[in-house]
């Protein structure tokens, strides 16, 4: 692949914008904190992009093969459970 190490491919443009959490009432409840479940977690970009993020993340993946990748990526880019 020639992707850089951020994932994405040279040349491209990625814009991107994070907005605060918004309720769907008017009862003014506070935010609660965010936990990102992905029950099919393959390579883990799902897991990387939500420690990025600053969200709690749980996955599960049945493939060893898989579980070998997603553990290097999270390892490489964000040291294991930063």
């Amino acid at each position: 692949s020639n992707r850089m190490k951020d994932g994405h491919k040279p040349g491209w443009v990625y814009n991107s914008k994070t907005i605060d959490w918004k309720p769907n009432c008017n009862c003014n409840a506070t935010a609660e904190e965010c936990i990102v479940l992905d029950p099919f977690m393959g390579a883990g970009t799902t897991a990387l992009v939500s420690r990025k993020l600053n969200r709690s993340f749980i996955g599960f993946e049945l493939n060893p093969k898989y579980i070998k990748i997603a553990e290097s990526r999270l390892d490489k880019e964000l040291g294991m459970f930063k």
